[in-house]
């Protein structure tokens, strides 16, 4: 019962916010115009999520860098790589996310705001 509620819950409110599909060539093009508008733009902690540790700030060359940690001993680290297409951001998920992997494990999380697609890319 418990697992058919949890898929229910999955399927219904996260699977389609993260999924994408195209109708045609047009819609990926407009698609990635607007991604590469909104991923110069410094990315923000999302403003109705409250996070419970101690977030810095960070930027290294041009790269943002988010450390979540909770004042404990940060030896070890966590490298969190969010997922997003290479072209989306965090979402609010992957914060909550994070601040209950650093709360449950007192490691330091580390997350990187990599360059996304299409402005960066492999050529």
């Amino acid at each position: 019962m418990r697992n058919r509620v949890m898929n229910s819950v999955v399927n219904k409110y996260l699977l389609h916010n993260r999924s994408i599909m195209f109708k045609n060539d047009q819609d990926v093009e407009r698609f990635f115009y607007k991604r590469e508008i909104e991923n110069r733009k410094k990315h923000k902690q999302p403003s109705t999520l409250n996070v419970k540790a101690n977030l810095e700030k960070l930027s290294l060359d041009d790269m943002q860098v988010f450390r979540f940690n909770f004042r404990h001993q940060i030896d070890k680290k966590i490298l969190y790589i969010h997922g997003g297409f290479n072209a989306l951001q965090p979402s609010p998920f992957h914060w909550r996310l994070l601040d209950k992997i650093t709360l449950s494990t007192l490691y330091e999380v580390v997350l990187p705001i990599y360059p996304k697609t299409p402005e960066f890319h492999i050529d």
